[in-house]
């Protein structure tokens, strides 16, 4: 598996130029997430990347944080803090070869760092794409993600993907495209 470190540095800070781009009276309005606001979106990838830096850093996980009470705008720069001390915790040594415990069960670190690359990306495109925003991510991290996510998902029993039905999409697609239809999303969808 790839060094996913400078992988998840560019995902997290492509996103997060995307979380500080939704305007104002975006925050609540429906996202490509069906039962998702965009607001809703955020607070996952906030929650899931200041739970990927706890049990990166060695602390047992309870579940994702909740940002009940935080204004919009408080969102965005926790998201950015939560971003960056994932990208603290994967440069210390040994982060990425200890055995942490994930919503899955016990898994390397590097699995929980790209489990944080694909959630960034695949989340961020959603943000992006609820609010008409382009979206900007190099398609060798893509790439990498990908490859990672189809390893997975031959991994998990029928019947218990955590994501959408897959989505056809042609193998000759660009990877971002193969990524969003694996993970159950039409890549030609968009707010």
């Amino acid at each position: 598996m790839a060094d996913v470190t400078g992988s998840l540095d560019h995902a997290l800070s492509t996103t997060a130029t995307d979380v500080d781009g939704v305007g104002s009276e975006q925050w609540r309005e429906k996202s490509v997430c069906e039962e998702w606001t965009v607001r809703d979106l955020v607070e996952h990838l906030t929650g899931g990347a200041a739970l990927t830096a706890a049990v990166l850093r060695g602390e047992e996980a309870h579940g994702r944080p909740t940002y009940d009470g935080t204004s919009d705008h408080e969102l965005a720069v926790q998201f950015r803090q939560a971003s960056q001390a994932v990208l603290l915790v994967v440069d210390e040594p040994g982060a990425l070869e200890q055995t942490v415990r994930v919503g899955m069960g016990p898994v390397p670190g590097s699995v929980a760092a790209h489990l944080a690359l694909v959630e960034a990306i695949v989340h961020g495109w959603d943000i992006a794409s609820s609010t008409g925003q382009s979206v900007s991510y190099d398609e060798g991290t893509v790439a990498e993600a990908l490859e990672f996510s189809r390893g997975m998902m031959e991994q998990i029993p029928p019947g218990r993907s955590p994501f959408a039905e897959s989505f056809p999409v042609g193998e000759d697609a660009p990877p971002m495209e193969q990524l969003l239809g694996l993970l159950g999303r039409d890549p030609n969808t968009s707010s």
